[in-house]
């Protein structure tokens, strides 16, 4: 959170994407939590069940005004990580 903060100095709405409700994916949320608040930043949390709701996930973190973005590790991140890539230059979203 930090990183992209710096990296985009104006971001105050973060989008989380992370792929269902895991115990470590919970974890990192709360931690997530707790650097928004310390850096005064809105965290934005998305769930997605699999790599077909990548492109749907998107679109509705655009609705939510999303500027940033950070995405969980998951086997089905790291699998569309160049989709994820894509689709957050395509809507000019800094992402780690």
């Amino acid at each position: 959170m930090e990183l992209l903060r710096e990296a985009a100095s104006k971001v105050s709405r973060i989008a989380v994407l992370t792929v269902s409700q895991t115990p470590a994916a919970d974890t990192q949320w709360r931690e997530i939590q707790r650097a928004a608040k310390a850096l005064q930043v809105t965290p934005l949390r998305h769930q997605i069940g699999g790599p077909d709701e990548i492109e749907n996930a998107f679109a509705s973190l655009i609705k939510g005004h999303a500027q940033g973005l950070i995405v969980l590790p998951h086997a089905v991140t790291n699998a569309r990580r160049t989709l994820i890539v894509k689709l957050a230059a395509e809507h000019r979203l800094p992402c780690t």
